[in-house]
């Protein structure tokens, strides 16, 4: 049986990056581009070696800096609007 290896990322991405882990502001699309970027943002800040340079590569609209602003919002520890950011410090 072959992998869809496509599929896979998507759903793993999808699991993790969810409206029910993330507080997406209103009018914002959760698209697969989105989501990924801020999967990427999420495991450079959480990787467990400080320091770990990142870039985030796409063309213009595709939620680059929107991405960063999204888990910036979320991610505040106890003051975070969902529970999958409480235990973050």
């Amino acid at each position: 049986d072959r992998i869809d290896v496509v599929k896979v990322k998507r759903d793993v991405v999808r699991h993790i990056v969810n409206h029910d882990r993330f507080e997406i502001p209103h009018g914002i699309a959760l698209t697969d581009a989105l989501a990924e970027n801020i999967l990427l943002v999420l495991l450079t800040v959480t990787c467990p070696k400080p320091k770990v340079p990142m870039a985030i590569i796409g063309k213009p609209g595709c939620g680059k800096t929107l991405s960063i602003r999204i888990l910036a919002a979320n991610a505040k520890g106890p003051r975070s609007p969902k529970d999958f950011f409480k235990g973050f410090h």
